[in-house]
Formats: C-alpha cells, sequence, structure tokens
C-alpha cells in the first residue's frame, strides 16, 4: 500500500466523497421534482389544504418518513428534515389561513 494514504488522508477523502454524494442527491432530486414532488401526485391547491387540514398522526409520520428517507445517507439529514418539516408546516398554514378568510 502507498505510504501516502494515512488515516488522515483517507477521512479527508471520505469526506470529500460525502459532500460530493449529497450534492449529487441533491440535484438529481432537483430534477427530479420540477414539476412536483417525485411519486407524488399533483394536487390542486385546494386539495393540498385539505388533506393538510385533515393530517391526523399517522399522515405526519409518513411524511416525516418520507423526508428521512429524501436525506438517508447524508452528514445533515435531521437539520434537512426539519427544515423542509417546517416550510412545508408554515406555508401550508398560510395557504390555509388565507382560503379560510
Amino acid at each position: 500500500m502507498p505510504s501516502n494514504l494515512s488515516g488522515k488522508y483517507l477521512e479527508d477523502l471520505e469526506e470529500q466523497l460525502v459532500s460530493w454524494a449529497s450534492e449529487y442527491m441533491l440535484e438529481m432530486e432537483k430534477a427530479l421534482t420540477e414539476v412536483y414532488p417525485y411519486g407524488s401526485v399533483p394536487l390542486s391547491p385546494d386539495d393540498q389544504i385539505g388533506r393538510f387540514i385533515e393530517m391526523q398522526g399517522p399522515d405526519y409520520q409518513m411524511l416525516v418518513a418520507k423526508l428521512n428517507e429524501k436525506y438517508r445517507g447524508f452528514p445533515d439529514a435531521y437539520d434537512r428534515v426539519n427544515k423542509d418539516l417546517a416550510s412545508f408546516l408554515s406555508d401550508m398554514i398560510t395557504k390555509a389561513a388565507m382560503v379560510q378568510t
């Protein structure tokens, strides 16, 4: 084995590969979801709000599970899931409030 493959070199290489893979996965996900989320059924804004208002515990758990799967393998997966979840909840609450007024 070459002498330049030290533990530090391999750790740095692993960090670079994880970063590259994460960015590549995000690019692929973005390309697949340009119109609507990959694997989802497009809904009208009213249908989206209706489903959000009727969400129960299992629906919420399924949403979180989908987000966890989306960011599986990312070093900051927990933060990404929370950010997406907060964004979704904020967006739906704003839309629901606009519809009800």
